[in-house]
């Protein structure tokens, strides 16, 4: 698996999967608004074979080796398969650099 950090490219898809997962917290206009936030960080685990499909997010506030999580999630038919963990040691390394 390999993390990026999250695009507004990215933002629609990200808020499909709030949909799905969550009943759609945070749509697109949402997410755009948090990339401008200095402390906000967003990362995607992109699947393998299609790179342009995006598996899991985490949403994050990162600042002094600190990072509160806003929202991590993973595509309903990968869940229980490590993406969810992954991202959350991603968005611990990403805090402590």
């Amino acid at each position: 698996m390999i993390a990026r950090q999250l695009t507004v490219e990215d933002c629609q898809a990200v808020a499909n999967l709030e949909t799905q997962l969550f009943d759609g917290r945070f749509d697109k206009a949402d997410l755009r608004a948090m990339l401008g936030k200095p402390a906000f960080y967003g990362a995607v685990v992109l699947a393998a074979d299609m790179p342009t499909i995006i598996k899991a997010y985490c949403l994050a506030h990162i600042k002094s080796m600190q990072a509160d999580i806003i929202a991590i999630g993973t595509e309903k038919t990968y869940q229980g398969c490590g993406f969810g963990r992954f991202m959350l040691q991603h968005v611990i390394a990403v805090a402590e650099h």
